[in-house]
């Protein structure tokens, strides 16, 4: 965003440069300093070196908003609510008390006692109380009891564009059992496989690709194959697994029906299956294609694995 005036102009919005022709952007306007009072000239910074990630809504859209921007007024709701219950506790908490009378009038003894005037109370100690009187504490007549649902339900819509369930943002699951909690995140887990899809065509795509132009300027990379046409795959961490054993078994499950395979299921995790088959079978002192076959007749079983060899004339090697 621009700070400054002197960089806005006929071509100049907000600390972009526009081409009246396309409505493209050509350029960014760059501070090297948030500091208002350091701020310079900025650096004007070619569109083409700059990754410019953001969600556009319509055409002509050149700038994002935050994801959390409609959830700002139930933020500032929610720390009212908050302050108004905690504010009914502590009164409730204080020995503070209204003295009431069933006297039709005030004696010469109670004269002292005039209305709406206090009283001081002696804290941990027994009080007597004049005559006809009674003690009445106050009362938080707020609804603390039913704060933690008002606050889940905040809460929830304020995540809500998010797509985050509401054990992630509580930081427990304790309340839900294991289905619900994976139900809950299925529109969240989807969420997160088009944000990094966007996430490759936008920034990490074209961040290797200058990578690889560097590569090539330095020697290192052959000139004459582009980015584009190296073999290449990101990787990125899946959530956890709450219940191990459970997902253990279903992904068992899907491996001998044929509905998966290893190499879809370690990239999952963010492993290259050469890689760990390469490790894993040199830690056990056999090749890739042994360390393979084993697996394979550890799923399968001999007789299976052996005539799928036979019926299909293959050596040893075995790939999954």
């Amino acid at each position: 965003t621009s700070l400054v005036s002197s960089i806005e102009g006929p071509h100049q919005v907000d600390g972009l440069e526009i081409d009246t022709d396309t409505g493209e952007v050509i350029a960014f306007f760059v501070h090297d300093t948030i500091s208002p009072s350091m701020i310079g000239e900025p650096e004007r910074i070619p569109a083409e070196q700059v990754c410019h990630w953001f969600r556009q809504d319509r055409p002509g859209q050149h700038r994002g908003i935050p994801e959390l921007l409609t959830s700002l007024p139930l933020c500032s709701l929610l720390r009212e609510y908050t302050l108004a219950v905690v504010s009914a506790a502590r009164t409730a908490a204080k020995h503070a008390a209204v003295l009431e009378s069933s006297a039709t009038d005030l004696s010469d003894d109670d004269e002292d006692l005039v209305p709406l005037s206090s009283v001081d109370i002696d804290y941990d100690q027994l009080t007597v109380l004049p005559d006809k009187y009674k003690l009445s504490q106050l009362k938080a007549e707020q609804p603390t009891s039913t704060y933690k649902n008002t606050r889940d339900a905040l809460l929830g819509e304020i995540v809500r564009p998010l797509q985050a369930p509401l054990n992630i943002v509580l930081g427990s699951s304790q309340e839900w059992n294991y289905a619900s909690t994976q139900a809950d995140h299925v529109t969240y887990d989807l969420k997160l496989l088009i944000e990094r899809e966007e996430c490759e065509t936008e920034i990490v795509e074209p961040t290797f690709a200058e990578w690889w132009r560097e590569m090539q300027l330095m020697g290192e990379a052959p000139s004459h194959i582009d980015a584009e046409d190296v073999e290449h795959q990101w990787f990125w961490d899946r959530r956890r697994d709450a219940d191990p054993q459970t997902m253990a078994a279903a992904r068992e499950t899907n491996l001998k029906t044929g509905t998966t395979n290893r190499e879809h299921e370690l990239g999952l995790h963010g492993v290259d299956i050469e890689s760990h088959d390469e490790t894993a079978a040199r830690s056990l002192g056999v090749t890739v294609a042994q360390y393979r076959l084993m697996l394979a007749k550890a799923m399968y079983g001999n007789d299976v694995v052996d005539s799928a060899l036979q019926a299909g004339g293959a050596s040893s090697h075995v790939g999954m």
